[in-house]
This record gives structure tokens, sequence and C-alpha cells, in this order.
């Protein structure tokens, strides 16, 4: 009977010897599992990405031919991830099976109904934050790879709605004062950099534009209102197209419209943080954008 039980005993420690050499083996392989997958991560990390902002008017005008030509033209493209204004008739899951088409696994929308601001990405995007109250269209916040990006669409109306679009904006980003931020879209307001451009032809254009339509009142007192960009600005945001363009360039309109009534209203902006991480920035000017939206897209192109 004594055998017995000492027998027991050792195979007991032998079992638990064999579990605990069993432990050891796993962690160990998942330890190289993790490793494995952090160098692979960091090998799939883009050396530069290239990002797109773009209002397509209206959704492509409501045009499947229109957003035919948009679906190949991102494909001769190229770009990481695109800041979308004006989009609507999608739900989430069919702007996202959008955004497979075109080769985004990753898409946020903002709203479902009205224009919508939103994004694709080849990269993972969390941390979505949607802003609407008290917005005409609104904004949204996401992370993407180790950036805090942000696509807007302040009101396009009156000077005194943007203004308030603009104060509920800037108090929004001072939260991520930490973190690597790009701002992007359609602020409907020019430039105080680009004020020599907008002359008296300027001011009679809006002028004309101001008596056929009521609900538009952009002039203050008679003149251009530069304060909302001029507050962003003054907030330690670069407008990326000044870091490497000395000229004017208008955003808008393409050929789409026949009017001339040009501006420069359309920016990607980044905090001075990721200023040096700034590559290139420009407009794309083609046969495709001359169709697609009465809006040319802005590019930066960022070194990761």
């Amino acid at each position: 009977m004594m055998w017995r039980k000492i027998t027991a005993m050792i195979d007991l420690r032998r079992f638990e010897t064999l579990i605990s050499l069993k432990n050891s083996v796993a962690l160990i392989i998942i330890g190289l599992l993790l490793v494995v997958g952090a160098n692979q991560a960091y090998a799939q990390q883009p050396k530069t990405l290239k990002i797109i902002s773009y209002n397509v008017y209206d959704c492509f005008q409501g045009s499947e031919q229109i957003k035919a030509l948009f679906a190949d033209w991102t494909g001769q493209q190229k770009p990481d991830v695109i800041a979308f204004q004006e989009i609507k008739n999608y739900t989430e899951d069919s702007f996202n099976a959008f955004a497979t088409q075109l080769g985004f696994p990753y898409s946020a929308l903002q709203r479902e109904k009205g224009h919508s601001v939103a994004f694709m990405s080849r990269f993972p995007i969390t941390e979505v934050q949607k802003i609407t109250k008290g917005m005409q269209h609104g904004y949204m916040s996401a992370k993407i790879l180790n950036y805090r990006m942000v696509v807007v669409h302040l009101a396009p109306f009156t000077w005194q709605q943007r203004n308030r679009e603009m104060d509920s904006l800037i108090n929004y980003l001072h939260k991520f004062k930490k973190e690597q931020v790009l701002v992007m879209g359609d602020f409907n307001n020019m430039s105080p950099a680009d004020s020599t451009v907008y002359g008296p032809e300027k001011i009679r254009m809006m002028e004309d534009t101001e008596k056929k339509v009521e609900r538009i009142r952009n002039l203050r007192d008679g003149h251009i209102d530069y304060v909302p960009m001029q507050k962003i600005l003054s907030q330690d945001f670069v407008d990326t197209w000044r870091i490497f363009h000395n000229t004017y360039e208008k955003s808008a309109p393409s050929q789409v419209k026949s009017h001339n009534n040009f501006t420069r209203i359309d920016y990607i902006l980044v905090n001075k943080e990721m200023q040096k991480r700034c590559l290139d920035a420009y407009m794309i000017k083609d046969t495709a954008t001359n169709r697609i939206s009465d809006h040319y897209p802005q590019v930066l192109i960022l070194r990761n």
C-alpha cells in the first residue's frame, strides 16, 4: 500500500512538471507570435501617406456615371485615406460596401441623412467621434495610424453660422493638443493669406450672389470675413498648401460650374507637431476632377 502511494506521488510530480513545461513552451510561442506580429505590423507601416480631402458635390451629383468616373480616378491616384464632404444617401453598411469596392477595407460615415462627412482608409479607423449638434453639416474625427484626423464641412450660407461652427471646432480640438492632428475639408471660408487676391471684383461677385439668393449672407459689413480661418490658424495650425506654394490657386469652382466666382476654401491643416512630416501639398486639376465636382481635391503627402 505504501509503495502505491509513493508511486502515485511520483507520477503526480511528473505530471505537474510536464504541465509546467507545456505552459512555459506555450508562453514562449505566444511571445514569439507577438514579436512576429509586431514586426509584421511595423513592416506594413507605409513610409509615406497620401491623403485626399474632397468635396464631391452633392455626392457625385447623384450620377452613377460620375461615381464610376470617381472610382476609376481613385484607382489611379491610390490614396491611403480619403476625407469626404457632401456624401449622402448612404447607410454605414452601404458606404462600407462602396469603400470596399474602391479598395478601402475601412470606412466611417458621420450621418445617414443629409450631407455627411466621411472617411475611407487602407488602415484601421478607431476612436471615431461624430459632431452634428448645432452644425449645418458638422465634423468627424478618428484615429488612423498615429494621427488624429478631423474632416470638416462648415456652414456655407452665413458668416455668423460659420463663425459659431469654427468656435465649436476649435474648442473640440483643444483635447488633442498632444496628438499629431490633421484638420481637412471644405471650410467655406477664405484665408487671410489670400486677401490680396480678393479685390473689388470678388466683392462685386459676392454681392451679386447675395442679391439673387436671400439665404446667402457671406459678406460681413460689405467685406470678406476672414475671421474663422484666422481663428484656427492662430491656434498653431498650418495651411499645408502655403507650406509649398507662395502663389494663389482657386479650389473652386471647377468646370462643372459656369460662373467664375473663384475661391480657395478647401484646406488640409496640420498642427505644428505635424509640419515636419509634410512632404508635399497640391490640388489635382485634370479632366476627371473637372467633371466629378465643383471643388478640386486637396492632397497632402506625409512622411510616416
